[in-house]
């Protein structure tokens, strides 16, 4: 009787076990289905930089159910904040994504394997070491405490979110995280495609793409799918050192352009290299139209300022910190990381930078131009083509006479002399009405004056 009743409560305590375990919520795992869709294959190789982010944003996102999408990873990593755009993307694809590490996937790279389905790695490549890091003068310096457990918590929440465990992800980022057995103290886990298949953290390797799409039970017909024209020419437009130089020029042509009115030659190179400044940010979805339309409107008040209603500088000063933050905005780019986040990494500090490099440098050049130029040939014809409408030698020789600007001289303008309105060229560039000026000199059809004093 005795064994019976333990029997019988043996059965029942079993079945109450079994029922709670059916009631907790399963663990997430990567699916392990094969696509019935079409198969496209990314390729992930160099810097990962806001281009391919936006270009692997295109792939994924036009991905449908069913799909297939390859990534084909080696890359030392790159930006993070591009990373986790790229990470993001995987996450919300609706197709079944699959890597093929085929050399390595470090720090970034780390990061978007792990939002993958599906891994596969060939014999000699690694996965990990994904502490980051800042540049600055060329060399590599740590990060802030709160960039390293925003990229960990990152790297745990995609890791378990494909059904990998975080803690080896988490090792990957921070050297805080001791792993007996795996990892030691104070180093970051990279893993060789041995360790990661024994550890369970990929799902096989091969050695070469056809053998793990054999593994994985995936199509291997696919077709390969390339950066278009746009984001081609955008990703080099994009680059920091290209974008300061498009910046600086274009800043350049547009103060020569106020300065001496007329030719638009210089203000149509300007407006230009701005544009593909922007139009490089705007299709790697760095900048979107709100930077555009508040780069337009600073640059609207300045020439309404500047050209048409002269006044004391106030609008068209809100319209150059309209401008500069624009360009800021572009270049830290839209989304991403969180503000401290980017600040600490010094994505904002970088920007802030290349803006300043590009006034300082324009503003060297606007105080070469103003004092050299007026004195050479090319300057002379630039200055009165542009501005002055006298089209005669002057009939009266007004060297050395003193009078006071009737209108604005940038550098050209009306002044009072001998109480005639006489067409001017001022040779130390923008004078502002009403200050008492002197000619120094008669040049064919233009009267050359200076500020007195």
């Amino acid at each position: 009787m005795r064994t019976a009743w333990r029997q019988a409560t043996g059965l029942a305590l079993c079945v109450v076990f079994c029922a709670a375990a059916l009631a907790s919520p399963a663990p997430v795992v990567a699916s392990s289905a094969a696509p019935t869709g079409r198969v496209v294959e990314a390729k992930v190789d160099g810097e990962i930089d806001a281009g391919l982010a936006a270009y692997l944003e295109r792939v994924l996102d036009g991905a449908e159910a069913g799909d297939g999408v390859i990534l084909r990873i080696n890359t030392f990593g790159g930006r993070v904040d591009a990373a986790v755009r790229i990470r993001d993307a995987l996450l919300r694809c609706k197709g079944r994504t699959l890597v093929f590490v085929e050399g390595r996937a470090i720090s970034a790279g780390a990061l978007i394997s792990l939002a993958a389905d599906r891994i596969y790695m060939t014999t000699g490549a690694t996965i990990g070491g994904a502490t980051p890091i800042t540049l600055t003068g060329g060399e590599m310096k740590p990060v802030e405490a709160k960039v390293v457990s925003y990229f960990r918590k990152e790297m745990k929440a995609t890791a378990e979110a494909k059904g990998r465990r975080g803690d080896l992800a988490e090792a990957m980022v921070d050297p805080a995280v001791e792993i007996p057995g795996v990892d030691g103290k104070d180093t970051t886990l990279t893993l060789t495609a041995p360790e990661a298949l024994k550890l369970k953290f990929v799902d096989g390797i091969a050695e070469t793409e056809a053998a793990a799409l054999q593994q994985a039970g995936w199509p291997a017909a696919h077709t390969e799918s390339g950066e278009n024209w746009a984001e081609r020419v955008a990703r080099t437009l994009s680059d920091s050192g290209i974008s300061s130089l498009l910046m600086t020029i274009g800043m350049i042509g547009i103060l020569i352009e106020l300065w001496a009115p007329g030719h638009m030659l210089a203000g149509g190179v300007g407006a230009f290299c701005l544009l593909l400044f922007f139009f490089g940010h705007y299709v790697v979805h760095l900048a979107g139209m709100g930077e555009i339309m508040l780069f337009a409107g600073g640059a609207a008040a300045v020439v309404l300022e500047v050209v048409f209603f002269p006044g004391h500088g106030a609008v068209a000063g809100l319209g150059v910190i309209a401008i500069l933050a624009s360009l800021v905005m572009a270049i830290i780019g839209r989304g991403g990381l969180p503000l401290d986040v980017a600040w600490a990494m010094g994505s904002i500090t970088r920007a802030l930078t290349m803006v300043s490099g590009a006034v300082l440098a324009s503003a060297a050049t606007m105080f070469f131009v103003a004092r050299r130029l007026p004195s050479t040939r090319f300057g002379r014809a630039l200055v009165l083509d542009s501005a002055i409408s006298v089209s005669a030698q002057p009939d009266v020789d007004y060297t050395g006479a003193i009078g006071v600007t009737a209108t604005a001289l940038r550098p050209a303008g009306v002044a009072e002399l001998d109480g005639r309105r006489v067409d001017v060229v001022s040779e130390g560039g923008f004078i502002e009405p009403g200050v008492q000026v002197r000619v120094i000199r008669v040049d064919g059809p233009a009267v050359v004056v200076a500020k007195i004093g």
